[in-house]
């Protein structure tokens, strides 16, 4: 893998005339392994090999570019299962990218990658300080306003126990009254 890495890096340097944007030849690359790999991606030692050979920084960059969030995002979602690449999109930009995603005009699949990446990053406990200074509880309160799918709400509350095991991100919720308004609502609804 640390050869396709490298590869990939020498294919970009190559491509990439000066018409063309590095990030447009980037995103193309990504995009052809995830489709080539997208059913190995399943399999823990690939998603282990993927983390070693650095995909979190082609992550980065990926995610700047409107035409490559889907598959970010999808691609976040797979590595987010490793308990070792928990901690380390915890703290990367991607927390930013994912709770915005929440609250932004993309396709479905899109935003329920980022809330279900969301969830498992909210289980590690050094990453629940990261998820509310980037505005998880206002993502979380938009998707619960806006959705009556019981889906999205079971997801949206399984992240807010998460969150609420942080006696900060416990206030910052309870301080949050838009909020705490949807979950009333949701309540009444369900």
């Amino acid at each position: 893998m640390v050869i396709l890495f490298l590869s990939f890096r020498l294919l970009l340097g190559i491509l990439c005339p000066q018409n063309l944007k590095r990030q447009d030849v980037l995103s193309w690359i990504v995009l052809g392994v995830l489709k080539t790999l997208f059913h190995n991606l399943l399999v823990v030692r690939n998603k282990e090999t993927m983390l070693a050979s650095g995909v979190i920084s082609l992550l980065e960059e990926m995610i700047s570019n409107p035409s490559s969030q889907g598959p970010a995002a999808a691609l976040y979602l797979n590595l987010s299962c490793l308990e070792e690449a928990k901690p380390i999109i915890g703290t990367s930009p991607a927390v930013s990218f994912l709770t915005q995603l929440l609250r932004a005009d993309v396709e479905t699949q899109c935003k329920l990658d980022a809330l279900h990446t969301l969830y498992n990053l909210s289980g590690v406990q050094s990453n629940i300080p990261k998820l509310i200074s980037a505005g998880i509880s206002s993502g979380l309160q938009s998707l619960l306003a806006d959705s009556g799918d019981q889906m999205w709400t079971e997801k949206c509350i399984a992240v807010l126990i998460n969150l609420g095991s942080s006696s900060s991100a416990g206030d910052e919720m309870m301080s949050n009254l838009s909020l705490i308004s949807a979950l009333a609502t949701i309540s009444t609804v369900v």
